[in-house]
């Protein structure tokens, strides 16, 4: 079975993702990384506190010295914990158990990617994805995101039981044809990455109720702008939430790679 472990020293040079600390301590897209609620990790003093754009505390970290391998050593033999609220309380389940079985999951969906294919709840059964949100014509966050979003895309090329799955969040604007063109200006690859157009009100019902995106998503900023949110999820093949990471932060990507290798090693929902 291919796993990410295989993903070349080459190619992390490449994405500058081998040594972090070369970018400096003060770039700013560096300055928050992901939720880090394991009791296993003890990171006193290099973390503090800052708020995303949907209100949640997203802990933050300067630059070090990590690399994929390091970051994936220092999670051998974890679990990953579950989210299901809207303030993202993590819960350490044990697999099977009543409570696991019946513990928030994303609702069914069905909407239409960039290719036009369909791409639902079925499709995505038995799959771990990366669930982010986005539209075609941001002038903000979304490039930057998309574009740490690459390091995983390559990392996951060869998988074929994870993806990422991206919501459009102006589906009237983003059509069929907006979407395969974003994908392509984008370097964004279908065969791993779908990036979904559909009904307004079934789009932001799953991410209300499913991902917990805010009550705001999608109101009106500046011009040409809306409200969303530079969270990037992480969802086991379960349909549960097992992950949440900034966007923005390079570091966060290390540990977004790392943690899909943890849920590929869980048993498979089909035998929890």
């Amino acid at each position: 079975m291919n796993d990410i472990r295989s993903f070349g020293t080459a190619a992390l040079v490449s994405i500058g993702l081998l040594t972090l600390s070369a970018c400096g301590t003060g770039a700013a897209d560096d300055t928050m990384a992901h939720h880090d609620h394991s009791s296993q990790h003890d990171h006193s003093g290099e973390h503090a506190d800052h708020h995303g754009e949907d209100g949640h505390s997203i802990a933050s970290a300067e630059p070090d010295d990590s690399t994929l391998a390091d970051v994936m050593a220092s999670k051998q033999g974890q679990s990953l914990p579950y989210y299901g609220t809207e303030d993202f309380t993590p819960i350490w389940l044990e697999p099977g158990s009543d409570e696991q079985m019946s513990f928030h999951r994303v609702p069914e969906f069905e909407f239409v990617n960039q290719s036009g294919k369909t791409v639902s709840s079925e499709s995505y059964d038995d799959t771990i994805y990366v669930a982010t949100f986005f539209f075609a014509t941001c002038p903000g966050i979304c490039s930057p995101i998309n574009n740490r979003l690459l390091t995983v895309q390559e990392a996951i090329a060869d998988l074929d039981d994870v993806r990422i799955l991206s919501h459009s969040i102006t589906p009237e604007l983003d059509t069929v044809d907006v979407l395969g063109a974003y994908a392509a200006e984008n370097k964004i690859d279908g065969q791993t990455w779908d990036l979904v157009t559909g009904d307004r009100d079934k789009l932001y019902a799953v991410a209300k109720q499913g991902y917990f995106a805010s009550e705001d998503l999608g109101e009106g900023e500046a011009e040409g702008d809306f409200k969303h949110t530079e969270n990037v999820l992480l969802i086991d093949r379960n349909g549960m939430i097992r992950g949440i990471y900034n966007g923005l932060s390079r570091n966060a990507m290390l540990d977004v790679i790392s943690d899909i290798e943890l849920l590929r090693a869980e048993q498979p929902a089909s035998q929890s």
